[in-house]
């Protein structure tokens, strides 16, 4: 089973402490919602207890239970808090052309270790209430589309793009990625990608010097 690496900021992870109220270990943290993310993944929302994670984790059930007293709060703050795109805004080469920018932003869909976070998702979303789907669908957007706005940032900056186009950039790829990362394997995913974004999304930016 591949594992989910280590997506959540640190400042996302001292608000789960302060939020339960206990003493901070963020590596520990992290380690819980890594191991639950991997295990709905591997098998399903339904099947995943407390008891798997805690023995998964090496942890005692306590621990688990001192940050989240139910398993469902465990799950949506597993969904949320380790969204692959968290620190990626800080870490994306602005040297490069706003083309390999968004190709590195989009094959990071496919990176082995996230893949799992992408399942555990899907699953959790068709099978929590409608209000918390929603909660975890825009946690995920809002995430994604912060490193669209600091690609686009120069033509942000310029208001040669609006906000609706700004946002219309961003609809585009992680749907159309997923799915083919998931349910087409016949496809080069990475050669995919160049074409979402040489034929979807660059024709859609102003003409501006790279």
């Amino acid at each position: 089973m591949e594992k989910v690496g280590n997506f959540m900021s640190e400042k996302q992870q001292v608000k789960v402490d302060d939020k339960r109220g206990r003493p901070k270990d963020l590596s520990l943290n992290t380690v819980i919602l890594a191991t639950t993310i991997n295990l709905i993944a591997e098998n399903g929302y339904d099947a995943l207890t407390v008891d798997a994670v805690a023995k998964e984790a090496k942890v005692g059930k306590g621990t688990i239970y001192r940050r989240w007293s139910t398993k469902k709060e465990l799950i949506i703050d597993a969904v949320i808090l380790m969204c692959p795109f968290e620190t990626t805004k800080e870490t994306l080469d602005k040297n490069k052309s706003i083309r390999e920018q968004f190709i590195d932003l989009l094959n990071l869909l496919c990176v082995e270790e996230n893949k799992n976070y992408h399942v555990a998702m899907e699953a959790v979303s068709k099978a929590v209430a409608r209000d918390e789907q929603a909660k975890i669908q825009q946690a995920f957007n809002q995430r994604y589309g912060k490193v669209v706005e600091t690609i686009l940032a120069p033509f942000i900056q310029d208001h040669s793009l609006t906000e609706n186009e700004v946002q219309l950039i961003a609809d585009i790829g992680p749907g159309l990625i997923t799915y083919k990362n998931q349910f087409d394997q016949t496809v080069d995913i990475h050669q995919y990608i160049e074409d979402v974004v040489d034929k979807l999304i660059l024709p859609l930016l102003p003409e501006k010097a790279d």
